[in-house]
């Protein structure tokens, strides 16, 4: 599903992510989500996993949107990865540590995506977060 905010079942799928309380990758504080920035679809919360000027070219490029490939990340954060493959930025940040899954999670990456983050599997990583998603979505709608 790319990223359209007229859609209900995209904005279903951000107010999931949402939901987890995104942290930030740095520090592990609670990433604040702006309402009128999350409006927007070119906000720089709104943070493409694997970068559109990354993908370009490569397996999987028409579907960069996804909504799959998106997190909520601080707009500074955002702009200082730019167009660096995921395995560049995330070395340069806390990746082994017990803290850092928790971040991690908090972004709905599980440890499966986190190493297809790691090894630029777009396609994998496409694959693995679309089904936590859908398990995430199905768990919500059990429980209410």
């Amino acid at each position: 599903m790319p990223l359209r905010l007229g859609s209900a079942y995209c904005r279903s799928i951000l107010c999931l992510l949402a939901a987890e309380r995104p942290l930030d990758l740095r520090n592990g504080a609670e990433v604040e989500l702006v309402n009128g920035a999350l409006k927007q679809a070119n906000s720089r919360q709104f943070h493409h996993l694997f970068p559109k000027a990354y993908m370009r070219g490569r397996p999987g490029a028409e579907n960069v949107n996804s909504v799959a490939n998106i997190a909520f990340i601080p707009a500074d954060l955002n702009l200082k990865i730019g167009k660096q493959a995921p395995s560049k930025y995330l070395a340069r940040l806390e990746w082994k540590s017990t803290r850092w899954h928790n971040k991690l999670k908090s972004h709905g990456i599980t440890t499966t995506t986190a190493r297809l983050l790691q090894s630029n599997d777009y396609l994998g990583f496409l694959s693995a977060r679309s089904k936590w998603i859908a398990r995430r979505a199905d768990r919500v709608i059990r429980n209410r």
